[in-house]
């Protein structure tokens, strides 16, 4: 207790010299030595310690100062717990109810000072009781009640609340049994107990209207209004809010009071009369906002104006007004953090979030979404983080930036699952199917199906049938996209029976379309075409044709599954029609372009090739110069077709141009596929032969050598044997002009590409062109191999008219050589061949060589019969001249 002493002591000494600066810690020192004095039986030495504080304290007060009126208030608690000791009673009361009026003051400056009012007010209302008081003790117990702001809803302000209500009817006092039930009434409504709630405020205005009190009335149906609002019972809202109206209007002749409207405005938004609940709503926070700025009377804080334009902005989203609603949402965050309820802030910038999404304005909803998380610090906010998350994923999603809006999404449905709350079962639906679709777009798509399917479920479970129908067409996407084409039929048919149902035709037709896409590729034609057609149909009822194409091009890829091609070119013809309609250059183009396709399979090519000149020239006219390239491709294989050779080469020159330019490989082997014909049949053949080459090596570079595809390795083979006979011609025009050493070499290539295709009979011409062009230039040891390999081949394929001449050439370059002996085998096996087929003019040839070479050989015995038979036949035939030849064999085999 010395020290205590000292202290005080000490502190005096400073007042005394500087009282600013050091008075408050001597009252605190002199309140704190009282204390201590009371426990150890020195109370009266107490109670003149702790009024001396007091007289400090009352002193410091008078400035107003909020530290110095709650230190006055401690004082006096300190004084009344002593003299209470005492048995002093009445001071005891006097001291307690001084101090928590000092609080009350206090408290309208800061929150802070609550705790201790509400504690002196308690225990005032106990020594009321002690002392029989009962009016002192229904007015503490009421004022306890006012003073447990933040303790709203408390058991024990509850059964305050109850106490003073009893005490006041046993009083008699009606009007403050009124002013009491509506007090209980706001705190059943905090704990809960909405019932009771409701029976407490309609009591009080009962009560009121039976006294006459016309202005407590109106406060307490205001009352009553606001805790009918939490159960939902708008219509008892409505009444009990606009009575509250009428009677203010009636009483002031000017503006009711905020509380009413807002009730009032929460009604009719709640039972969709948004319109309406905008103008009152407004009317409310032009009250409030008139209130905060201590220009009007009224009871109001900053938090009933937040929650006025929280409303609001959930009005104006709904009647189409969202830069209206980011305002309301704006102003509500702002007046939330003003009023310290950071966790209302935080339910506002989220609000607002969801508007900016609805506007796009995704930069502002990454800087307040991310202004949220900053703010969530405690297991609290963890479904605002959550939310933050969610709305960060969406606007991540719509800027591009995948791969974040794949983590943010992924983080917020990991917090929903964690969190199990039913009550965000809509965030985390949102959440998992932004993942979804965040990983899609990182082709993640395998991974996207579970939470698609979860988000799908949890839209069920909500009965959200509209986000369930925009989900279910995403999970039927991404499986049709992986190609799971049993697994999207459920999806899309259910998202077209949910589509039916919100009334989203649209959405409807999206679905069948999807489902047609899904029967078209598992070959299930007449039902793609059912489905198909339905989609188109409702895309031509709400206009939007665009879509309507789409639809129509599955129909048309059934009718083609099916053979059905004059049914499809119709229906092609409505695609681009309906492209058209939807002022769609881009589709019509896509549409004629389709068309000539289909038309070139049915063989009217002078129409094809109309379709895909148009398709040209509109893509030229938008400068779409990828797809003029392609469509120009096609019209130059129509014309290749049609024989317009020169037509043909000035398109694909064209075709081959534009492909090069926007690097579009596939278009630019198709173009050169038709330059080399249409150059090859103007005699071009050098060129075609270097662009069919050209051709040949794109389509392995692109698809690889020797596709599997048959399409591919048909357009492979036709490229390849262009680049053959071109070749070929070229060779044989360069072997008449005497240009032999090129010849050869166009022939050797021609030969490669021929045997490359399989084509042996091609092959074998152009290795006999090889050996003739070398006879020519007198190479005959060259000229064998290649002459002999183009027999050897004529006869496995049974040309035998072919082999016959090979063979001849055979012995012609080893009679040359001067080889006779190694000619007869050969000119035997012809001369059999000539026999067997009937080639009677061959087969005197080949007894004339025979003939030649037995006397070269001296057979001439042999030699003797062999020219008399041939000497016979070439008489027979007329042929004086091999005749005279066979009778100089003869006579020389004669003579030796």
């Amino acid at each position: 207790m010395s020290t205590q002493v000292e202290a005080v002591e000490v502190y005096r000494r400073l007042a005394a010299a500087n009282p600013r600066a050091h008075t408050l810690s001597l009252v605190l020192r002199l309140t704190n030595l009282g204390r201590v004095l009371s426990t150890v039986d020195r109370a009266d030495e107490a109670v003149v310690r702790v009024e001396e504080a007091v007289m400090l304290a009352r002193q410091l007060a008078d400035g107003g100062s909020v530290p110095d009126q709650r230190q006055l208030a401690g004082s006096l608690e300190a004084l009344g717990d002593i003299v209470s000791g005492l048995g002093r009673a009445d001071e005891a009361l006097a001291a307690y109810s001084e101090a928590a009026d000092t609080h009350m003051k206090a408290n309208r400056v800061i929150r802070s000072a609550e705790p201790e009012q509400a504690r002196l007010t308690r225990r005032l209302a106990a020594l009321y009781r002690q002392a029989g008081d009962r009016e002192n003790e229904a007015d503490t117990l009421l004022n306890f009640c006012a003073a447990a702001y933040s303790w709203r809803g408390h058991p024990d302000v509850v059964e305050a609340g109850r106490r003073a209500v009893t005490l006041y009817r046993e009083l008699n006092d009606h009007t403050s049994e009124a002013a009491a039930v509506v007090n209980l009434g706001v705190q059943l409504a905090e704990a809960g107990r909405q019932d009771e709630a409701i029976a407490a405020c309609a009591r009080a205005a009962e009560i009121f209207h039976q006294n006459g009190n016309r202005t407590e009335e109106a406060a307490a149906l205001a009352n009553l209004g606001a805790v009918l609002l939490p159960a939902r019972r708008y219509d008892e809202v409505v009444t009990a809010s606009e009575r509250a109206i009428a009677i203010q209007r009636e009483l002031d002749g000017e503006s009711p009071r905020a509380q009413p409207l807002f009730n009032l405005g929460s009604a009719l938004l709640g039972t969709g009369r948004v319109a309406e609940a905008i103008t009152v709503l407004e009317q409310a926070a032009a009250i409030y906002q008139r209130i905060n700025k201590g220009e009007y009377e009224g009871s109001g804080r900053p938090w009933f104006e937040a929650d006025t334009y929280l409303k609001l902005g959930r009005a104006y989203l709904e009647v189409g007004q969202p830069t209206d609603a980011a305002d309301a949402c704006q102003q509500a965050a702002e007046l939330f953090e003003a009023a310290g309820d950071l966790k209302q802030c935080r339910k506002a910038l989220l609000a607002l979030c969801h508007v900016l999404c609805r506007l796009g304005w995704y930069t502002d909803v990454l800087e307040v979404g991310r202004r949220v998380l900053a703010a969530c610090h405690s297991a609290s906010a963890r479904p605002d983080e959550a939310w933050a998350l969610t709305h960060l994923g969406v606007a991540l999603l719509a800027l591009g930036d995948f791969d974040d809006s794949v983590e943010r999404s992924g983080h917020a449905a990991s917090i929903f699952a964690e969190l199990a709350d039913p009550n965000e079962t809509h965030g985390e639906a949102m959440a998992l199917a932004n993942f979804g679709r965040a990983l899609t777009q990182v082709n993640r798509i395998d991974e996207a199906i579970d939470p698609y399917r979860q988000a799908v479920a949890k839209w069920r479970a909500t009965n959200d049938i509209a986000h369930e129908h925009q989900t279910l067409y995403w999970l039927g996407t991404a499986l049709l996209g992986l190609r799971r084409f049993t697994d999207a039929i459920e999806p899309f048919q259910r998202c077209a029976e949910t589509g039916r149902a919100v009334g989203d035709r649209a959405g409807e037709a999206n679905a069948l379309a999807g489902t047609a896409a899904v029967f078209v590729e598992l070959a299930r034609f007449e039902e793609a075409i059912t489905v198909g057609r339905r989609s188109a149909d409702l895309f031509r009822e709400v206009g939007e044709h665009g879509h309507e194409g789409f639809a129509l091009r599955r129909v048309r890829a059934a009718l083609v599954g099916l053979g059905r091609l004059d049914e499809g070119v119709v229906v092609a013809r409505q695609t681009a029609a309906a492209a058209s309609q939807a002022g769609d250059p881009r589709r019509v183009a896509a549409a004629l372009h389709e068309l000539g396709d289909m038309l070139e399979q049915l063989d009217r090519i002078p129409e094809a090739a109309d379709a895909a000149g148009q398709a040209a020239t509109i893509f030229r006219e938008i400068e779409d110069h990828l797809a003029e390239g392609r469509a120009l491709a096609s019209l130059g294989s129509h014309q290749l077709k049609m024989q317009q050779y020169a037509a043909a080469i000035e398109v694909s020159r064209r075709a081959v141009t534009l492909a090069r330019d926007t690097g579009h490989r596939a278009t630019e082997a198709a173009a050169l596929l038709n330059l080399g014909p249409a150059l090859c049949a103007t005699g071009q053949f050098e060129e075609a032969s270097t662009v069919s080459r050209q051709a040949v090596m794109m389509i392995r570079r692109l698809y690889g050598p020797r596709s599997d595809d048959r399409t591919l390795r048909a357009a492979e083979d036709q490229a390849t044997n262009t680049y053959a006979d071109a070749l070929g011609r070229l060779a044989a025009a360069w072997a008449a002009s005497g240009r032999h050493e090129e010849a050869i070499d166009a022939y050797h290539l021609a030969a490669s590409a021929y045997q490359e295709l399989g084509d042996a009979g091609n092959e074998a011409a152009a290795l006999a062109n090889v050996g003739l062009a070398l006879m020519r230039m007198q190479r005959h040891e060259e000229a064998l191999a290649p002459s002999a390999r183009a027999a050897e081949i004529f006869g496995a394929i049974g040309e035998r008219d072919y082999e016959v001449r090979a063979r001849f050439n055979v012995v012609q370059i080893l009679l040359s050589l001067n080889r006779p002996a190694e000619s007869l085998p050969v000119i035997r096996q012809t001369l059999a061949i000539c026999q067997e087929i009937g080639d009677h003019k061959g087969e005197r040839q080949a007894l004339l060589c025979l003939g030649g070479a037995l006397v070269d050989t001296s057979r001439l015995d042999e030699a003797i019969v062999v020219n008399q038979k041939a000497v016979e036949l070439f008489r027979r035939a007329g042929d004086s001249g091999g005749e005279a030849i066979v009778q100089e064999f003869l006579r020389k085999a004669q003579q030796r």
